[in-house]
């Protein structure tokens, strides 16, 4: 059989007292609010020269790039002004361009034309005039050969093509009638001529040689231009 004791251990509490008066104890809560708020102010005052220093230099960095901006615009405009005259001479290039392609646009290069007409003519057949009427110029050039006795003037056709910008009429002299039959068919194949025409036929003599005098007309189409002065330029 055992026996435990128990010892209970009394402790005693001395009771503080404060003998500060209670006005000393407010002035220093005061005194520690007035640190806190303090801080407060400084921590304030430091967030707002952080920004302005921001603000700064984003200002100043938004003027240096409008400066640089601004001296870039000044030399391109220099330049520009520099090369005034070039630019004068290509508007007046264009200008010429345009009246050259108004006055010449409609040009059909004749001697082309004359020379096809020495070849493809037979034989036994010749001109004595030709006389083209060009439109809308309506400018009439006249080619006259010795004229022989009897000769008319032709008629063209009474159909036009829709793209028709002029009209040829020919005299001239073949030795029989098959002969100017000929000459329409080496007309027909002309570019740019259309529906080649024969209006008269007449009984004709250079000495005793019997001939035929004949008058015709061809339509001269769109196809006849050069386009020299009207295709455009790569």
């Amino acid at each position: 059989m055992s026996t435990q004791t128990s010892t209970a251990t009394l402790v005693s509490t001395t009771p503080s007292v404060n003998l500060l008066p209670p006005e000393i104890a407010e002035a220093a809560k005061f005194r520690r609010f007035q640190l806190a708020m303090g801080g407060v102010v400084v921590l304030a005052a430091a967030v707002v020269g952080l920004l302005y220093y921001n603000a700064h230099n984003s200002v100043s960095n938004a003027q240096n790039t409008l400066s640089a901006a601004q001296a870039q615009n000044a030399e391109l405009q220099s330049k520009v002004n520099g090369l005034a005259s070039v630019k004068n001479a290509y508007d007046q290039v264009a200008a010429y361009k345009g009246l050259q392609t108004e006055a010449l646009g409609n040009e059909v290069q004749w001697s082309f034309y004359l020379a096809d007409l020495s070849l493809r003519e037979p034989n036994s057949v010749w001109l004595t005039q030709m006389t083209v009427t060009q439109a809308p110029a309506t400018t009439t050039t006249t080619s006259t050969v010795p004229t022989v006795p009897g000769a008319t003037s032709g008629t063209p056709s009474s159909i036009a093509p829709p793209d028709q910008i002029g009209t040829i009429s020919f005299q001239g002299v073949a030795l029989t009638r098959d002969d100017v039959a000929k000459w329409l068919d080496a007309m027909a194949v002309e570019k740019g001529w259309s529906d080649p025409y024969v209006s008269s036929i007449t009984d004709a003599l250079i000495g005793t040689q019997k001939v035929f005098d004949w008058t015709g007309s061809v339509y001269v189409t769109s196809s006849a231009l050069s386009h020299r002065y009207t295709r455009s330029e790569s």
